[in-house]
């Protein structure tokens, strides 16, 4: 103890615990955020405290300084001296079941996520999932589907084979990387394939899932890259639109989600902090250095160790498995449609299905446990779009079709007469198109406008950040249609599949009144934009201000988008959302040169109004006539009746 510190009072018989536990309920329950030094820890140890006894066993295990500081928190009953390396406690399974309930259970871990007690682990907790999860069981493949290409594992060689006889079959999730997978399946090469694909060529994330299905007794397995002819546009588009059978009636998913190409392999040694365990009380509770916890929010450092987690074509690949194994840096995790597992038990849960929720779309009132944020589970697609939309593509192109299956699968649960429409939806389609850009601060601007994108401007499948409905998700407000704007007309004639991307022709057709501004103007009001005006917003005309503005692109006053300056641009209002005042939602256009009444959209726009409306008895005839009436709320009719005594024009939006 510091020479400062008080005398520590003995402990009386009647006393659960020492003086500095003495505002804790009990011995072990709860850990509290805590600061306190080694020799505090033994001071009270000696006085038979029972908290103070378990913390000190734990720190002694590394440290043995008596001034040296420790962090207890109460997550998973971890602790720290520096804030940068974690320690975690843990009880084995086949202890005293009574002892330490507050502790979570643990397991021991091997060398490598290549052992043969890893192999076990996964072999029990398959054996688990056939015969105790019923709703795994509900969505256990279908025995008579088979890809229409297979790898087939026989005799120590991998062969491709076409229209094979349906089998058991796993599927690889995979990041290819930079090199863009150093084996492909080309026109040039399948017949070679069908003999024989040399494993020297295969990379080692292939080699290592080759193994894993051989070790499993699966002797089937499903990869992209071998699996779809990449050099043909037919075969390629013919079997991206059967990713959802594939992924779904696969046994299962494996996932190389440590590894940021195909070098990195699905199998790894493991750190000896993770390995190597202290014993706190023999036989019962020992400390290792934390592990990695699983997935984590978009962007986050948690979210980093798992980067297979972060791109976009596996939101689908996830979402339609019945089982994933996730071969971690650090171990591997079990996840199914009932409950996550762990080898270390540190990511275990019970109430987590599998990423991405249970299926097409995220479960009701919860979203998946990996890229959970808490929001409202009000509008499924919404929910679906604002996590994908986070994810990484290597080209912009493959947004919808990395998407696809779910987009495909989504159209099952809605009217008959509904239609996609390149992200959008045509019972929604205004409701969608208010989709606005996230950033995350004012550092965190939205990204560059896209070269070669074929998505519309209206869709959010143009722009290359992460997109939300803040309309819907923060204020859970009501929406209006306005008279004033009408949807005229639909072109949107795709190419094959419209759930791919491609399209012949992709424009909406509106009549409505446009308001003019300028990119300067709109500059002021740029949502979450470093400024020091108290009141940002800017008078569209003398009725109405242009109360925040979101940029679908960065920013940039002289960039071929927004400048220059005091080019005009216009706003379409398409909606009113009613959250304790009127406002009037609206997208942001900019004309595409050389063509008359064709515009594209550029930004998202809240109009506010600044006048207070007349006697309902009172039209005006123009806007100077709208004078100020204190006496009058703003409705939603009075809103209307403005809108509408303003020039309508013909909008044709690509």
């Amino acid at each position: 103890m510091a020479a400062s510190d008080p005398p520590v009072p003995a402990i009386k018989p009647t006393d659960p615990v020492c003086f500095y536990c003495s505002r804790q309920k009990d011995a072990v329950d709860p850990w509290e955020f805590q600061i306190l030094d080694i020799g505090r820890l033994k001071a009270g140890a000696e006085l038979h405290c029972q908290t103070c006894d378990l913390r000190h066993r734990a720190v002694s295990c590394y440290y043995s300084d008596p001034n040296q500081r420790v962090i207890f928190q109460a997550e998973s009953k971890r602790l720290t001296v520096d804030r940068r390396r974690f320690f975690e406690l843990f009880k084995v399974a086949n202890g005293d079941p009574g002892a330490f309930p507050t502790i979570q259970t643990g397991y021991p871990l091997s060398s490598s996520t290549a052992s043969e007690e890893t192999l076990l682990r996964i072999k029990r907790w398959i054996d688990d999932c056939r015969t105790t999860h019923g709703s795994c069981r509900t969505y256990e493949s279908n025995q008579s589907y088979m890809p229409k290409r297979i790898l087939h594992l026989v005799d120590g060689r991998v062969v491709l084979m076409e229209d094979a006889k349906p089998q058991t079959y796993a599927c690889l999730s995979h990041c290819w990387g930079p090199s863009q997978s150093p084996i492909k399946t080309l026109s040039s090469t399948i017949d070679d394939f069908k003999k024989d694909i040399p494993w020297q060529t295969l990379s080692r994330t292939f080699q290592d899932a080759v193994d894993i299905c051989r070790r499993l007794d699966i002797y089937y397995i499903w990869i992209d890259s071998l699996c779809i002819i990449q050099d043909s546009d037919e075969d390629w588009a013919e079997e991206s639109a059967k990713m959802a059978e594939i992924y779904a009636n696969a046994f299962l998913t494996i996932a190389a989600t440590k590894s940021r190409d195909g070098t990195g392999g699905c199998y790894s040694d493991r750190d000896a902090d993770y390995v190597n365990c202290g014993t706190v009380y023999e036989g019962s509770v020992y400390i290792r250095g934390q592990m990695p916890r699983f997935g984590g929010p978009i962007g986050s450092k948690r979210a980093k160790g798992w980067p297979l987690l972060q791109r976009g074509w596996v939101y689908q690949e996830m979402s339609l498995s019945t089982r994933v194994l996730h071969f971690g840096s650090q171990e591997v995790v079990w996840q199914c449609r009932t409950h996550r597992r762990s080898e270390s038990g540190s990511n275990d849960s019970d109430h987590a299905t599998i990423t991405f929720s249970d299926g097409l779309v995220p479960s009701e009132g919860k979203h998946n446990d990996v890229w959970d944020d808490g929001s409202p589970n009000d509008h499924p697609w919404y929910d679906i779009v604002d996590v994908y939309s986070g994810l990484a593509l290597s080209f912009e192109k493959d947004k919808l079709p990395a998407l696809a299956a779910i987009s495909q699968g989504s159209s099952k649960e809605r009217a008959v007469d509904d239609r996609f429409l390149a992200g959008l939806w045509k019972n929604s389609l205004l409701l969608d198109m208010l989709w606005e850009t996230y950033p995350q601060s004012s550092a965190n601007r939205p990204g560059q406008k896209p070269v070669g994108s074929s998505a519309p401007s209206w869709s959010w499948a143009s722009v290359t950040s992460r997109v939300k409905w803040f309309m819907f998700k923060n204020y859970m407000s009501p929406h209006y249609p306005l008279d004033s704007t009408k949807l005229e007309a639909v072109h949107v004639e795709p190419i094959g599949s419209p759930y791919l991307g491609r399209y012949t022709r992709c424009e909406l057709v509106f009549q409505g009144p446009l308001t003019t501004t300028t990119s300067e103007a709109l500059e002021g009001s740029i949502f979450m934009k470093d400024t020091e005006k108290e009141d940002r917003a800017h008078r569209a005309d003398e009725v109405m201000a242009v109360h925040q503005f979101t940029p679908d692109y960065a920013f940039d006053l002289n960039g071929s988008v927004y400048g220059p300056a005091t080019s005009s641009k216009f706003i379409l209002p398409l909606m009113i959302q009613h959250g304790g005042h009127h406002l009037v939602v609206g997208i942001v256009l900019r004309p595409i040169g050389g063509e008359i009444d064709v515009y594209e959209r550029i930004g998202l726009a809240i109009l506010v109004y600044i006048k207070r409306g007349p006697p309902m008895d009172f039209r005006p005839e123009t806007s100077q006539e709208w004078d100020y009436h204190p006496w009058r709320p703003i409705t939603r009719q009075w809103i209307n009746n403005y809108l509408s005594s303003l020039p309508r024009r013909k909008i044709i939006l690509r």
